[in-house]
């Protein structure tokens, strides 16, 4: 039976540290160099992280850029999991591989 994980985007966690640091969208996007719509789409999912954005949001907020690189990759994977196609894709490579084992 399949147990569906939640991850959250690493927008959220971007949009804690701002509220915790009284710091606005547009001032945070301003000290990383992107522009607050840009960033209001990270804040809410639509955007992900790159390798990049992780080494300046790390450099802002005293975090390293692979915490950033890692939430993002959390997130994708485990959405990916949670998708049926690729549930179905699994089960599939799962079968093959039975199948040349007892070959």
């Amino acid at each position: 039976m399949f147990n569906p994980t939640v991850a959250f985007h690493p927008g959220e966690y971007i949009e804690e540290e701002l509220e915790a640091r009284n710091w606005t969208q547009a001032k945070f996007a301003g000290i990383i160099g992107i522009s607050r719509p840009f960033l209001n789409d990270i804040i809410k999912g639509r955007k992900n992280i790159t390798p990049s954005l992780a080494v300046m949001i790390g450099a802002a907020l005293g975090t390293s850029p692979d915490l950033w690189i890692g939430l993002q990759n959390l997130y994708d994977v485990t959405n990916l999991q949670n998708d049926a196609e690729t549930q179905k894709k699994v089960s599939s490579i799962k079968e093959r591989v039975e199948e040349f084992s007892f070959a």
